[in-house]
């Protein structure tokens, strides 16, 4: 069977005025969330479990995804914890070969599965999905990868770079 080509898709997030996720965008559609949970639906249930999704200032989107995901699924203050296992690094040796386990902060999502998040400021969220489907004996893992466009335009504003190589505001 071949596989499915990756696709490129925009993405973006839209918050109440206490910085909460209220809405997950991506160049095609959009849904409310209120949880991490929500969250994960939207993003699996979609055609976006083989994409790569471009966002403008993923600290922004980021913060807010990781936020939402510590406030449902840590409790008594391990959120600190799983916030530093958040922005570890993964370490290679000098052929780019990991060494070790992948970093990261793992957690179960009770009857979905479970959910590996790893993040490089400003520029990386990779999160790695990992449950059964209706009709399936093995787990699959669902990989969604956020990259920020705005890094190879030196972090400037969108709207300075939308007059700068459109001409328009």
């Amino acid at each position: 069977m071949a596989q499915r080509p990756l696709l490129f898709k925009g993405f973006d997030t839209e918050t109440d005025n206490l910085g909460n996720i209220v809405v997950v965008a991506t160049d095609t559609e959009y849904a409310r969330v209120t949880t991490f949970t929500d969250f994960i639906n939207f993003m699996w249930s979609k055609e976006y479990k083989k994409s790569i999704f471009w966002t403008w200032n993923l600290q922004f989107d980021a913060e807010g995804i990781i936020k939402m995901a510590l406030k449902e699924f840590t409790h008594d203050g391990t959120w600190r914890e799983a916030a530093k296992q958040i922005m570890k690094g993964k370490e290679y040796d000098d052929m780019g070969v990991m060494v070790g386990k992948s970093e990261g902060w793992f957690f179960p999502i009770p009857n979905m599965g479970s959910v590996r998040i790893y993040y490089i400021k400003s520029k990386k969220l990779e999160m790695i999905y990992t449950t059964i489907p209706n009709r399936c004996k093995k787990p699959r893992n669902y990989k969604f990868l956020f990259y920020d466009i705005a890094q190879f335009y030196a972090h400037r504003s969108l709207n300075s770079q939308a007059k700068e190589w459109l001409g328009e505001e």
